[in-house]
C-alpha cells in the first residue's frame, strides 16, 4: 500500500477514515489511531477498518511525503530503523503494539 486519497470522517464515530490501494490496486479503508510528528515529518497509525471491532489487528506506520508541488501522501514506513525509532513514540496506555 502506496498512498492514500483524501481523509474522511466517519459522521456516526467521528473517526478519521482513510482509502488507500494495495498492490492490485484494491481500495481498503483504515482508522487513523494516532498521529505524531517526529524530526519535522508527520507519521499516522492505522488499522484497516474491518478489523476495528476485534481484540487484537495489525497496525501501520505512515510517514507523510511531499511531491516538488507541495502536494502530500503518505506512504507505508518501511525503514526499520525509523521504524523503529517512531514507533516507539506511538506507545502509551491507549493501546498496545507489538513488534
Amino acid at each position: 500500500m502506496d498512498d492514500f486519497d483524501d481523509l474522511e470522517f466517519d459522521d456516526d464515530d467521528s473517526l478519521a477514515i482513510i482509502k488507500m490501494q494495495d498492490e492490485s490496486g484494491e481500495d481498503k479503508d483504515f482508522i487513523i489511531i494516532d498521529s505524531k510528528v517526529y524530526k519535522n515529518n508527520n507519521y499516522l497509525l492505522v488499522i484497516e477498518a474491518d478489523a476495528a471491532d476485534e481484540d487484537e489487528s495489525d497496525a501501520y506506520i505512515l510517514k507523510e511525503l511531499k511531491e516538488v508541488d507541495g502536494d502530500s501522501y503518505y506512504t507505508v514506513l518501511e525503514d526499520g530503523h525509523e521504524f523503529n525509532e517512531v514507533s516507539i513514540l506511538f506507545d502509551n496506555d491507549d493501546y498496545e503494539i507489538e513488534l
